[in-house]
């Protein structure tokens, strides 16, 4: 387990995985030219999730690990075609292997690495720390 955190870490510092603050000042500060994506379940995103997100549910399935990074991808690619505006990722787990697979690719895909952040933290202590940035029951 601690292998996997330490593996995890190092893998987070490649794909510029935030703090809290950083991510939220990100987002605050960049909500015309960010893409924001919240990446759990549409029900946990019906409780809340933050304001400007969108869903993209990859926290529900069955199937193969990166069975839903593609849903991703192509979404990106029709809101952003000429990739120019910078990427958010959040999901429940915080800064998941999933997630920081999926921030890779696309920063591989052509937004490149200084265009792609996520989350460190769990959506949830985030979302406590930074009550403004979330909305509730939609």
């Amino acid at each position: 387990k601690d292998d996997d955190d330490d593996k995890n870490k190092k893998e987070l510092g490649k794909s510029n995985g935030t703090t809290d603050e950083a991510f939220y000042n990100g987002y605050k500060n960049n909500k015309e030219t960010t893409i924001l994506i919240d990446m759990r379940t549409e029900a946990l995103y019906k409780v809340s999730h933050m304001d400007g997100a969108i869903n993209i549910d990859c926290e529900s399935t069955d199937d193969a690990f990166y069975s839903n990074d593609a849903k991703i991808y192509k979404e990106l690619e029709k809101m952003d075609p000429s990739h120019t505006k910078y990427i958010q990722l959040y999901d429940s787990k915080g800064a998941s292997q999933f997630t920081i697979h999926v921030a890779s690719q696309i920063s591989k895909m052509g937004w490149g690495g200084d265009k792609v952040f996520l989350l460190a933290s769990k959506y949830n202590d985030f979302a406590n720390k930074f009550p403004d940035a979330i909305v509730k029951g939609e």
